[in-house]
């Protein structure tokens, strides 16, 4: 009798912890492709606040996506990598370079994927990434 109940106990658990997984804010699923172009709000350089910058999101391994500036400021150019990161947590921890105009170097921020098509860095003065749809 004690089988017959844990068997379907057992099954019920385990559809229960599947369909509760892609409800999981943390959870980023694989099948998203976050490659393309975006809007992203927040970026600063010398002069003050960047309405908006043109980045590149290009997949690079297989959870693995680096962004591109496409539109350059005074303090990071154009074509330069602006992060890097592997998409295997929420939020990822990414690799963001940084420049006083001069000297550019890395320091480690962590996005955080609000869906398909949002991304932000909430630390400092808080970036969102946009995808574009044009």
């Amino acid at each position: 009798m004690k089988k017959q109940l844990f068997i379907p106990a057992l099954c019920c658990l385990a559809l229960f912890l599947s369909c509760t997984k892609d409800r999981n804010p943390d959870f980023i699923q694989e099948q998203w492709d976050f490659s393309g172009m975006w809007n992203a709000y927040g970026y600063t350089d010398l002069s003050g606040w960047v309405p908006i910058e043109v980045i590149e999101i290009v997949k690079t391994g297989y959870q693995e996506y680096s962004a591109y500036k496409r539109g350059g400021d005074n303090a990071v150019r154009s074509g330069v990598r602006t992060w890097v990161g592997t998409f295997n947590t929420n939020p990822v921890k990414i690799m963001m370079t940084v420049s006083n105009g001069v000297d550019q170097h890395e320091v480690e921020l962590e996005l955080v994927v609000k869906s398909a098509n949002r991304l932000a860095i909430e630390k400092y003065d808080q970036i969102t990434y946009v995808r574009r749809t044009e």
